[in-house]
């Protein structure tokens, strides 16, 4: 049988890649930075939008078990146009106004992220299961949507690489016969608008979903309903050690990762990589994501998720070591090493909790993990813009040409580091007993 007959599968396929490859990727950092944020007040922006997500993921996973999933995805959709909107307007150096617009771009991003958060997988996932074909959901259902997600972020990636960058823009379209000249104000503009078009087609897409649980429709709960639900599922995830071990496993990784993924930009800029070749980095990793399901399929077939999840931290670990370095150009090879775990422990944390849980909560354990991995991720944000602030101190610059933003870079595998170990330790432990 081919799962992607199935309506509902079809479609998370595309909304999936839709709502994910987004081509400002590869410049976010320097996106906000140049709307006229310092890097710090970019971080605590990420923060801000990770406490959106982890308020809202208590009763939005809930709340997709019981009002209905399709729902929660339009209504991320929605809010995906809104958020992209937002940025396309804001002023330049607007001062409050700017701060104003991009703590609320934040939130309505969070809340969008927070109301897709298992609510896709959990439709997609149901119409197999009411067919007795869940099984084909991990053999493929995920190595598929897993491929075309990271062919769609490489073309993400190189799109959002080229718009930003206004000498490339200017040649292409002079190449076609048409004479431009756009600043880089004006272009930086250009990849937000591509996702906000991503965003009507992401909702084109939602409002074509159909809820399959009958549950769903029966089952009219309250928010308070909801809560409930999290609460009692929140319970069980922390009390029951397999479950318990896939989650804090991967928020560690998570954590770490996404922080780095979200300053990738400036980071090019410290190894003097120019704009133009940051998508091209993105869509290197979109590449190597394209072969990512083989081998996550290999390592939860051959391991336990504790030790599968302490290996992908351990790849994840010797990349960040590789970028605390800030090698000129050669710093490029471990930030691919870095970000493409990002498809291994994805893969090892939802298809096991896939197993783990009945239909009744199913979106309900995988807004759990996303309100621990937001949690995580939100620290951590936190944490590196209070770094930044302390390492701009002048002793403790080293060298002239030394930068706060590069000193915090080559602290952070060292947290890391033991956070792994720690975890790896507290698994295999708890494994034995």
């Amino acid at each position: 049988m081919n799962p992607f007959n199935e309506k509902n599968v079809r479609l998370y396929r595309w909304f999936t890649i839709s709502y994910n490859a987004r081509a400002y990727y590869p410049v976010l950092a320097v996106l906000f930075v140049d709307l006229g944020l310092r890097l710090e007040d970019y971080s605590r922006l990420n923060a801000l939008w990770a406490g959106a997500i982890l308020l809202l993921e208590i009763p939005s996973g809930a709340l997709a078990d019981t009002i209905g999933r399709k729902k929660l995805v339009v209504f991320s959709a929605v809010l995906m146009m809104a958020e992209m909107g937002l940025l396309l307007f804001a002023p330049i150096n607007g001062g409050a106004l700017l701060i104003g617009m991009c703590v609320v771009n934040r939130l309505l991003s969070g809340v969008s992220e927070a109301a897709a958060s298992g609510a896709d997988q959990a439709l997609a996932y149901d119409s197999l299961e009411v067919k007795g074909q869940a099984n084909l959901w991990e053999e493929k259902v995920l190595p598929v949507v897993m491929r075309w997600r990271s062919a769609a972020f490489m073309i993400a990636m190189l799109m959002g690489g080229v718009l930003y960058d206004p000498s490339l823009v200017n040649k292409c379209c002079g190449f076609f016969g048409w004479e431009t000249a756009f600043t880089q104000e004006q272009t930086l503009r250009f990849p937000l608008l591509l996702v906000f078009l991503q965003g009507a087609f992401c909702l084109a897409i939602a409002l074509k979903m159909t809820d399959t649980n009958p549950i769903q429709k029966a089952n009219k709960a309250s928010v308070k309903e909801a809560f409930r639900l999290t609460i009692e599922t929140v319970k069980w995830a922390f009390t029951t050690r397999s479950v318990a071990i896939i989650i804090i496993g991967t928020v560690i990784i998570d954590a770490f990762v996404r922080n780095y993924a979200t300053v990738t930009s400036e980071y090019y800029r410290e190894i003097q990589l120019p704009p133009w070749s940051w998508g091209m980095v993105g869509a290197i990793s979109g590449i190597l994501g394209m072969i990512t399901p083989e081998l996550a399929k290999w390592l939860n077939k051959k391991f336990s998720p504790a030790v599968a999840l302490t290996i992908i931290g351990g790849i994840a670990l010797i990349g960040l070591i590789g970028v605390g370095f800030t090698i000129p150009y050669y710093g490029v090879i471990p930030t691919i090493v870095c970000i493409s775990t990002f498809g291994l422990f994805g893969f090892i944390s939802d298809n096991s909790l896939h197993k783990l849980v009945d239909s009744s909560r199913r979106a309900t354990i995988l807004s759990v993990k996303g309100m621990a991995m937001n949690m995580g991720y939100g620290l951590a944000s936190l944490i590196f813009a209070q770094a930044v602030v302390y390492a701009k101190r002048p002793e403790l610059i080293v060298e002239k040409k030394d930068t706060a933003f590069a000193s915090v870079l080559s602290w952070q595998p060292w947290a890391f580091g033991i956070l792994l170990g720690l975890y790896a330790i507290w698994a295999f432990k708890t494994k034995k007993s």
